[in-house]
């Protein structure tokens, strides 16, 4: 899945039972995960954990682009 975030603009702060990955494509901005704030940065790969309450937050001027990529068995739980 690909996301853009507007300057300012932020994820749904969400949890899910899978792990999930996301690479930063454009931007900078900030992943939360479990109460703690990670920088991030185009090029970077981020691990969220299986149960982690997390959210992204653009921090920068310009967008900031992510593909994630979830595990075949969330495909049961996308809607």
């Amino acid at each position: 899945m690909y996301h853009d975030h507007k300057p300012g603009e932020t994820s749904t702060h969400h949890t899910h039972a899978w792990e999930h990955q996301a690479y930063i494509t454009r931007g900078t901005g900030i992943v939360f995960v479990d109460g703690e704030k990670y920088p991030i940065k185009e090029g970077d790969f981020v691990l969220i954990p299986p149960n982690a309450d997390h959210y992204f937050g653009n921090t920068g001027t310009e967008i900031l682009s992510r593909v994630t990529f979830n595990p075949l068995a969330s495909e049961n739980h996308l809607g």
